[in-house]
């Protein structure tokens, strides 16, 4: 792997896509649980905190390799991943670089330009009608030529005459067009006053809510990652929905007998005493079979995190460990000396119980053939029993019809995988309520 120096930038990056960055690792087939997941994010904060961050992708491939990869295989596998993975975000750094963005944001101009318009189309219509007005109360003037009067007078014919005084004239004004439309424009330069009043008061109101400050500072991240992270902090929805269904009743027959359905049964039967027994409603009880390689297992680790979630949900577990075949069986047992017991003391102690298994299933079925182990006769006791599998679809095919031909319900051992159990237990069809043939009623 070439030495490229991780950069300021390039860090922010690495610690937001790292949850991405370990889910595909997980969908690729690698084991992580989740105090895996909680370790890598408590490496990276302790190293930011210290300042002792990688400065290579090198170093930072060794210590993530360290705690993900479990063979040599995967540790080549991950440092190719790896790799491609630095590529990609180096990439979408450059990319997000060469696209700035302005420094100082554009203000929205909408409202002045509609306010500058009403402006003009106001101050074009009231100039139109002075015009107009004007136009009108202009009189016309006509020019004529008047020849001076030459003529000599004689003083002898002058005569004296003496002036009346004039009546007194009342002079009555026409109020013109543009004075009578006065009101209506005060009325319209009121109204523009409003909108612009009410137009200011919600721009200030916005502001209350959203106010933008321009700063060429550049934008850091801090992050903060909590040491004890509680278990009902993140819980999922789903889980909780399951936990419901998990709780849900059953009927189940019961060692007394239901008079009136006895009465019916044997008048039906021409006086043969047929009995008839009650049905009553229990809580379903599950006995968890899970395969334990190592001691430290991260599949392990995984499935009891999820039935812990479902024992926190109020669902009756019990909880056995086994090494890939089931011959004795470890159970939870915290600050006691735990002795292992065998498939007879399972099957004495939890009889009535739903059976679950969580394993891989390498060793149940040959690999050839396609024949079950001979001992998977022994879960026969069980009438109502999954296998959860881990891995793709594909992956577990071939078990999974090996598997289904003895009866057994094999899902994928994911969070969709248990929420689509509970499903198939409350199926019309299902055989998870086969009480009919139970040797263990009282005979009458």
């Amino acid at each position: 792997m070439d030495e490229k120096p991780l950069n300021q930038l390039i860090i922010p990056v690495i610690i937001d896509h790292m949850d991405l960055f370990v889910e595909q690792l997980r969908l690729s087939g690698y084991k992580i649980g989740i105090e895996t997941i909680q370790q890598i994010h408590a490496l990276l904060f302790r190293l930011s905190e210290q300042g002792a961050l990688p400065i290579t992708t090198q170093k930072l491939c060794t210590y993530l390799s360290a705690m993900i990869c479990t063979s040599r295989r995967e540790q080549q596998d991950f440092k190719s991943r790896f790799e491609k993975w630095i590529q990609t975000l180096a990439c979408s750094i450059n990319s997000s670089t060469q696209s700035e963005v302005s420094k100082h944001e554009k203000k929205p101009k909408f409202y002045g330009w509609l306010f500058l318009c009403c402006l003009l189309c106001s101050a074009f219509i009231f100039g139109w009608l002075i015009f107009v007005e004007n136009q009108k109360s202009d009189p016309q003037t006509i020019s004529t030529t008047v020849k001076p009067d030459t003529t000599e007078i004689n003083p002898s014919e002058i005569q004296i005459i003496q002036l009346s005084p004039l009546p007194q004239v009342t002079i009555q004004w026409q109020n013109r067009q543009i004075d009578n439309l006065m009101p209506y424009i005060y009325y319209v330069l009121i109204l523009l006053m409003l909108w612009g009043i009410w137009l200011l008061c919600w721009r200030l109101a916005a502001r209350i809510y959203l106010r933008r400050n321009r700063t060429d500072a550049q934008v850091v991240n801090q992050f903060f990652y909590p040491e004890a992270i509680p278990h009902k902090l993140f819980g999922s929805l789903m889980m909780l929905r399951t936990a419901r269904k998990f709780r849900r009743h059953i009927q189940c027959p019961s060692n007394r007998l239901d008079p009136k359905a006895t009465v019916q049964k044997t008048c039906i039967n021409g006086g043969m005493f047929t009995p008839q027994y009650e049905m009553i409603h229990i809580t379903p009880e599950y006995l968890v079979l899970i395969d334990q390689t190592i001691f430290d297992d991260h599949q392990a680790r995984w499935v009891d995190a999820l039935l812990d979630r479902l024992e926190a949900n109020d669902v009756y577990l019990e909880r056995y460990y086994f090494s890939e075949v089931p011959g004795l069986f470890y159970p939870q047992q915290k600050g006691k000396h735990k002795r292992p017991v065998s498939i007879e003391y399972l099957t004495a102690h939890y009889p009535d119980h739903r059976l679950i298994i969580f394993s891989d299933a390498e060793f149940f079925v040959h690999p050839i053939s396609g024949q079950l182990a001979p001992w998977m006769k022994q879960f026969n006791n069980w009438p109502v029993r999954t296998m959860f599998i881990p891995g793709t679809e594909q992956e577990i095919m071939f078990r999974k019809q090996a598997l289904e031909r003895s009866d057994f319900i094999v899902m994928p051992a994911n969070e969709r995988g248990i929420a689509a159990l509970i499903e198939k237990f409350h199926e019309p069809n299902s055989k998870n309520h086969a009480f009919e043939d139970d040797p263990n009623y009282p005979v009458i």
